[in-house]
């Protein structure tokens, strides 16, 4: 038999005692976790799909990060003026419209999401000479000092 404390519990010669309000919400809260409704919205197809979809996203990231990681492209070490980097753009795809001048090809990426991405090409390094513009999230994640400025287009849309 599951029993749930109810407010009147917690009430002390007619004052709240809030130590014992927040133990008891605690506990009622630990146990509804499991309740019914929990199940049910796990049992939802929106529910079976997020967690589906959580699991093929740490799937593809433990597979990439324990393939051989030799010919992945570091993209500091490269020769380049100016660096466009299409974060979920799938190479596919971006081929079929490309119509700019130069050389267009595929390289594989340090990481399979973008903070990996990030972390792997520019944490721990100083790129003084580089100016960051973004609209990834996951920049802040980086220390400051980084690059010699970071134009975060997140920021100017708001």
């Amino acid at each position: 038999m599951v029993v749930f404390p109810t407010l009147s519990a917690v009430y002390s010669k007619g004052v709240i005692n809030s130590t014992a309000k927040q133990s008891v919400w605690k506990k009622r809260s630990e146990l509804l976790m499991y309740s019914l409704n929990n199940l049910r919205r796990i049992a939802h197809p929106s529910g079976i799909r997020g967690a589906f979809n959580h699991f093929v996203i740490k799937a593809n990231q433990r597979y990439h990060s324990r393939t051989e990681s030799s010919d992945t492209v570091d993209v500091i070490q490269k020769e380049w003026d100016n660096l466009l980097i299409l974060d979920a753009c799938r190479y596919d795809m971006f081929e079929k419209q490309w119509n700019f001048g130069g050389e267009l090809r595929r390289v594989r990426s340090p990481a399979s999401w973008s903070w990996g991405f990030l972390k792997e090409s520019f944490a721990g390094r100083e790129l003084h000479d580089t100016v960051y513009i973004t609209a990834n999230p996951y920049t802040y994640k980086l220390p400051d000092g980084t690059f010699h400025a970071v134009v975060n287009l997140l920021e100017r849309v708001s």
